[in-house]
Formats: structure tokens, C-alpha cells, sequence
């Protein structure tokens, strides 16, 4: 149906622009067709309807999923969402939440988790969720941090590598924070590891800019991380950066930090 409902602007607007436009708003995917049955004429009718016919239980837990990005396990669904496995298994039968067999992993539709996102915000919810998308996401970050010079560091990045997309929602809500700046300092070894440079060096440099006064050992991981990063594709900048985070954990005599920032000299003359 949502194709049928798109293909009407494909003569006015290109797929990108139409693309743009499901990111603002589900209500392009509708039909003024007289003939088309009332619950078939938008893809927001034709929610509302299932919606409608769920108890009041399992909106609030089918809402609380709409933070996820890219997937998420039944143990991410318990710490975000809340979500009982009795719950989870009701909105599988229910085709409203599909479960991958082969992974283990849950999914929403795309554009019914466009949906839940409203109903996530018109409950008041939207905040108290994103904290705990947040907290559970950096603890995994920081369990794989714990591993990233061990035996069972792919295992653990392998993990993050699933969860990427989750991990860039809940970047994208937190950089501005000191949460924000604490998780892609977390995150800087893998992002290292596993090539992500440009990615993890934008993030780290977009929080470092928005939380000058944040405590100056986070400060100074941070700015090691984004220096060791942008070495790979800038050594006069990473130089600086790693010159910065040296000097700032000698000033907090932190001696995690002053090791870690000495590459600064690989790239001195």
C-alpha cells in the first residue's frame, strides 16, 4: 500500500525529495481517490486502525519502541522499552514488531516506527525512553571499551557494528551533552579499530565543541580520541589535538590520559 501511495509523486517530486518528505511526515503516503475504502486512503488511517484495536498495555510498550534505529535485542527492548517477553511475543503475533530467527533480533517497520514516534511524544514519554536508550547503549560501549585490547575484542565490536545505527540515533540525541561527549569518547576505539574514522573523528569533534567545560579528563579522552582519529587522514590536526589532550591531563595530573595523548610525538618533525 505505502508504494502504491508513493508512486502517485513520482511524476512531481524525484524518489530523494519524496524520501525527505516520509522523514517529515507520513501524511504525503495518502489518496484523494473517492473509490479507495477509508482506512486504505493514508498510511496514517491505516495505523490508526490497528492502533485502535490494541489495548492501552500494549500501545504504551509498542510506542516505547519507536527509538530503536536498525534493530534491537529482547534485552535492549526490557532496559528501553520496558517490554515483557509475554509483550514481545504479542506484537510479533500481532505482525506490528518482526522478528529475525536467523539473528534474534526485533525490527519495526520504518514508517510505522515514524508513527510511534509521534505517539511517543503526544504521551510525554519521549524523554524518559531516550535516557534510557542512552544509558543502555554507553553501557554496551564501555563493556566493549573494557575489551578493546583483549581476545575478545571482535566479539565486541562486532556488537557495536550491529548496533551502529542505534548508537548514532542516540549520539545524534545526546552530542550537545556531556552524555553526548562521554559516549563517543567511549566509543573511540572502536571507531578506530574498525575504520570508522571520519564518522568517529566528526562526532568527537562535534561534542568536544559543544562542552568546553566539560570535566577535563573526559575532555582529554575525548581529544586523544579525536587526535589518534584524525591521524588517519590529518596528522598536523591530530597533532593538535593530541597536544591539547596532554596538556590537560597533565594539568589534572591524570596519568590514564598523559599516556595516552604522548602519540603526539609520532607526528613532530
Amino acid at each position: 500500500m505505502a508504494i502504491e501511495l508513493a508512486a502517485v509523486w513520482v511524476r512531481t517530486m524525484t524518489c530523494a525529495d519524496i524520501v525527505r518528505e516520509l522523514e517529515r511526515s507520513l501524511d504525503i503516503l495518502s489518496t484523494s481517490a473517492r473509490n479507495a475504502p477509508e482506512k486504505h486512503q493514508s498510511m496514517r488511517t491505516t495505523f490508526e486502525s490497528s492502533w485502535n484495536l490494541l489495548d492501552e498495555d500494549l500501545r504504551t510498550t509498542l510506542r516505547k519502541l519507536a527509538l530503536f534505529r536498525g534493530g534491537f535485542t529482547r534485552e535492549a527492548a526490557k532496559a528501553v522499552a520496558l517490554v515483557t517477553l509475554s509483550q514481545l511475543v504479542a506484537l510479533v503475533d500481532k505482525a506490528l514488531v518482526q522478528l529475525d530467527t536467523s539473528t534474534g533480533r526485533y525490527s519495526l517497520h520504518e514508517l510505522l516506527r515514524q508513527y510511534l514516534l509521534e505517539k511517543l511524544y503526544e504521551a510525554g514519554e519521549r524523554a524518559a525512553v531516550a535516557q534510557r536508550h542512552y544509558h543502555y547503549f554507553l553501557a554496551l560501549a564501555q563493556r566493549s571499551e573494557a575489551h578493546a585490547f583483549g581476545g575478545e575484542q571482535i566479539t565486541h565490536f562486532d556488537v557495536l557494528e550491529t548496533e551502529l545505527d542505534n548508537l548514532r540515533a542516540t549520539l545524534t540525541d545526546s552530542i550537545a551533552s556531556e552524555d553526548g561527549l562521554q559516549l563517543a569518547a567511549t566509543l573511540g576505539w572502536f571507531f578506530s579499530e574498525r575504520a570508522h574514522w571520519r564518522e568517529g573523528f566528526d562526532w568527537l569533534e562535534r561534542a568536544l565543541s559543544a562542552n568546553k567545560d566539560a570535566p577535563v579528563t573526559l575532555r582529554a579522552k575525548a581529544l586523544h580520541s579525536a587526535g589518534a582519529l584524525a591521524g588517519r587522514f590529518d596528522t598536523q590536526q591530530a597533532q593538535s589535538y593530541f597536544s591539547e589532550a596532554l596538556l590537560l591531563a597533565r594539568a589534572a595530573n591524570d596519568p590514564w590520559n598523559t599516556a595516552w595523548a604522548r602519540p603526539t610525538w609520532r607526528f613532530s618533525d
